[in-house]
């Protein structure tokens, strides 16, 4: 007679990954796109069975639930040791269930704002002594050698915007786009990855059922 026992304890448990799909697209931390194939991490409390000579690991609550694009994920695994790690999606824990998606944000929309910002900051009537510099300029009294650097500090303080700030932000900004092909290339790379593995899954069952019904799969008449 099979003598069944059970343990538990705090330090037991299971985690899995699973491949997701979404018609609508999800939106990721730390992702600049939407995503309708994604990776997700599940994490439980574990029971631990043992019956007929055999250990067997049931999974109880969930500690947490993490969504992760092919990109995320593929860092998460191949960046060992770098920061704090990869940005992920937390949409349960133990004591949050059910967590909404994050606000969705277009990097390539916040990044054009950002430059258009710094443009504007440089080039605008509240620069830093562009109003002293045109005051003087407007006056029609004599340049004094005090008035000249104070017009001087004005150019070199929009000097130093166009020729630093705005040539940082456009390569920043650079950086961004490629990112984001690159996380659009990774997703419809793993799409077809899915598929591809999909198809052949199904290619290999429906094999495996010609020769169950007595057949002679890959031989047609």
């Amino acid at each position: 007679m099979d003598k069944q026992t059970r343990s538990t304890h705090p330090s037991f448990g299971l985690i899995g990954v699973s491949r997701v799909t979404s018609s609508r697209g999800e939106t990721m931390f730390g992702s600049s796109i939407k995503h309708g194939s994604f990776m997700k991490l599940t994490i439980k409390r574990a029971e631990h069975v043992r019956s007929l000579a055999t250990d067997w690991y049931h999974g109880r609550e969930v500690l947490a639930e993490v969504y992760l694009s092919p990109t995320q994920f593929a860092e998460m695994i191949t960046a060992l040791n770098v920061g704090d790690g990869v940005p992920c999606t937390i949409r349960q824990t133990v004591n949050e269930h059910n967590i909404g998606e994050p606000p969705f944000e277009g990097k390539g929309t916040i990044a054009s704002q950002e430059f258009q910002d710094a443009v504007n900051e440089v080039v605008n009537d509240k620069t830093l002594y562009y109003a002293e510099a045109m005051e003087i300029l407007n006056s029609g009294k004599p340049i004094g050698k005090k008035d000249r650097e104070t017009i001087a500090k004005a150019f070199q303080y929009q000097k130093a915007g166009l020729t630093g700030t705005i040539p940082f932000l456009e390569t920043q900004f650079t950086k961004q786009i490629d990112k984001t092909v690159l996380e659009a290339k990774g997703a419809v790379e793993a799409f077809v990855e899915h598929k591809i593995r999909q198809t052949g899954i199904e290619a290999i069952r429906h094999e495996v059922k010609l020769i169950g019904d007595g057949e002679s799969p890959g031989v047609t008449e």
